[in-house]
């Protein structure tokens, strides 16, 4: 009875350790395939729109999630601290452009 008790529970601590390492490595290929992926902000579908509505080119970008389905952007001024946030959805090419303090400022299908 001990030995299958002890068999449980070393293989128990394995799967434990097995899984963490699973979900770690894909965090990194999720960061890696972001950054490789869009070497350039003003290589993005939804960079004219963008340049458009808050001349994205004063302002800081990073690409927070970039997955088949959908584009999470980011965006920080450089001078004053402004936030906002850019979701590209690609199956429907639909952008949303959210300032933090003042809520949507861009909700449309683009082409």
């Amino acid at each position: 009875m001990k030995k299958y008790t002890v068999i449980c529970l070393i293989a128990g601590m394995l799967i434990g350790c097995t899984n963490e390492t699973a979900s770690n490595n894909s965090e990194q290929k999720i960061q890696t395939n972001a950054k490789d992926t869009i070497s350039s902000i003003n290589q993005l579908e939804e960079y004219s729109v963008l340049e458009e509505e808050i001349s994205i080119s004063n302002h800081k970008a990073t690409i927070v999630k970039d997955n088949p389905h959908k584009r999470v952007v980011k965006i920080k001024t450089k001078d004053n601290g402004q936030e906002y946030k850019s979701i590209f959805v690609k199956e429907t090419n639909r952008l949303k452009l959210i300032q933090f303090d003042k809520g949507v400022i861009f909700n449309d299908v683009i082409t």
